[in-house]
């Protein structure tokens, strides 16, 4: 789906103008918000006024400087350089063969800043729309790759779904506290049939029953993943299930009935209408009726953007 003139003009700009994280950990919601708006069919000026109104809090991008890819992998301060960096490769290789030379290379930190910088990614794929491609992989970047989550992903075995129980975690933030977790955990990953699908499903049902916060993170994710790697060779079902494993025991492992029917409650405008967006666009893609569930439930009160 082709985004109109307008908005890629202004996800353009506000794209080379704002730096992807705000207060130190809290990570950009615009890009894929403004394009959830438009797909759910609010008017340019609802949508433009609350970028204005979202873009008041966030904070300004640096300028580019000279580095490498080897040199700014890692390190926060290089986001300018790569956005250049990976929009000079889309340009040069295509869209799928600059995923295809990187993303195997990153997406073992893709359960970094609550999944967001994945997130990113994959609403840049789901809309075809370069400059958030690159803005994802440039996000990713920075973060870096995790090779605990590698590790342990090697070891994942056939099997039907299970979570571990809750856990205590040292640090802060989503970030520190999974960062910890997948460096001194050994988790027992399992990939059932159709392991996209079922990690999808598996975390609607988190979801539904507990309405936790980190929970809906889960459901966004995986309808990113999807996106992101799509057609991509090389990134294991297994990369998928370890990270969402990860966030389930960061969000604190919350107990849970499988099958419970979803109901209305709300977190913040911009997970709202993310957290619609998902469920009906998964609902659309696999025909299951557990995600049409969810699109009715979760889209039927969402708040009006002007109230944003």
């Amino acid at each position: 789906m082709t985004l109109p003139d307008w908005l890629a003009t202004a996800l353009k700009n506000h794209r080379d103008t704002y730096a992807p994280v705000w207060r130190g950990f809290l990570s950009d919601h615009l890009p894929m918000t403004a394009m959830a708006l438009w797909h759910q069919g609010n008017s340019r000026p609802a949508i433009e006024a609350w970028m204005q109104t979202y873009q008041s809090q966030l904070v300004r991008l640096d300028s580019a400087d000279d580095s490498t890819f080897e040199e700014a992998m890692g390190n926060p301060d290089k986001y300018a350089f790569l956005l250049r960096y990976f929009d000079e490769e889309i340009a040069r290789r295509g869209v799928n063969q600059t995923l295809q030379a990187y993303l195997p290379k990153l997406v073992s930190g893709w359960v970094a800043d609550a999944f967001h910088p994945l997130i990113r990614l994959g609403y840049g794929r789901r809309f075809d729309f370069a400059p958030e491609i690159s803005a994802g992989l440039a996000y990713m970047a920075i973060k870096g790759p995790e090779s605990s989550l590698l590790e342990i992903s090697d070891d994942a075995i056939a099997g039907e779904i299970t979570w571990p129980v809750s856990q205590p975690l040292e640090g802060r933030t989503f970030d520190e506290r999974a960062r910890y977790y997948l460096r001194t955990s050994k988790p027992n990953v399992r990939i059932p049939d159709e392991p996209l699908l079922a990690y999808a499903r598996a975390s609607l049902d988190v979801l539904n029953a507990t309405h936790n916060f980190f929970a809906l993170h889960l459901v966004t994710a995986t309808h990113a993943f999807m996106f992101a790697t799509q057609g991509v060779e090389g990134i294991s079902p297994a990369i998928l299930a370890t990270g969402l494993i990860a966030g389930y025991v960061t969000a604190g492992a919350p107990p849970f009935e499988p099958g419970v029917a979803p109901t209305v409650f709300h977190t913040d405008f911009e997970h709202d209408i993310k957290l619609a967006f998902a469920v009906q666009d998964l609902a659309e893609r696999t025909g299951d009726e557990g995600f049409a569930a969810a699109a009715r439930v979760y889209s039927s009160e969402l708040p009006a953007v002007d109230g944003a």
